[in-house]
Formats: C-alpha cells, sequence, structure tokens
C-alpha cells in the first residue's frame, strides 16, 4: 500500500532541528503547524518508519536520508509516496543471500 509523507511537514522538521539542533516533539511542531499533537505524533513515526527521522532524547532529529531529499528539486507543496512491499519467498536474490553464495 502507498504511503504519502508531507516534503514541507519535513523540511519544517528540518528547519526547526538546524535552529537549535534539539530534538524535535509534537510539542514543538504544534508551534508551527496547525494539527493536533497526537496527528503529529503518528506523522513522526511514519517519518521514522521511512529512515527520515531517527528517534533520539524524547524526540526526533533528520536523517541524511531526509535532508539529501530535501536537497532534490521537488515540489514540497506535493507529497512524496513511497511504496512498501516485501521480497516473494522464492526472490533470487534472498536464495544466494541465505546460502553465502557470491554473484
Amino acid at each position: 500500500m502507498p504511503i504519502e509523507l508531507d516534503l514541507t511537514l519535513l523540511a519544517r522538521i528540518v528547519e526547526r532541528y538546524g535552529d537549535g539542533e534539539r530534538p524535535v516533539t509534537p510539542a514543538t511542531l504544534s508551534d508551527v503547524i496547525d494539527a493536533e499533537e497526537s496527528a503529529i505524533e503518528v506523522w513522526l513515526d511514519e517519518l521514522a518508519s521511512h529512515e527520515l527521522l531517527a528517534p533520539v532524547d524524547g524526540g526526533y532529529r533528520p536523517t541524511i536520508t531526509a535532508r539529501e531529499l530535501l536537497e532534490l528539486d521537488i515540489d514540497l507543496e506535493d507529497a512524496l509516496v513511497v511504496l512498501e512491499f516485501e521480497a516473494p519467498d522464492d526472490d533470487p536474490a534472498q536464495t544466494q543471500e541465505d546460502s553465502g553464495e557470491d554473484c
């Protein structure tokens, strides 16, 4: 199932973290985003699950991946769609990896 990640939110998190290099929390973001802290927490967890944020000291910090993503020429008004899938059990790459064989 595709998941949409809000790039504007990610940009604000990176900016907010960069201002003081302190972990970003739902409470700190609620000052700049018009949303409930519980909704912000869900968004932060989702960004962290895609390795765009890392949990630290009761909050989150942006990862290098997040910073690199934001440096791309992407319209921040758009959403980034991440497709989640699992490799099939008969994936040849997985089979070679499990057997220790090199390609």
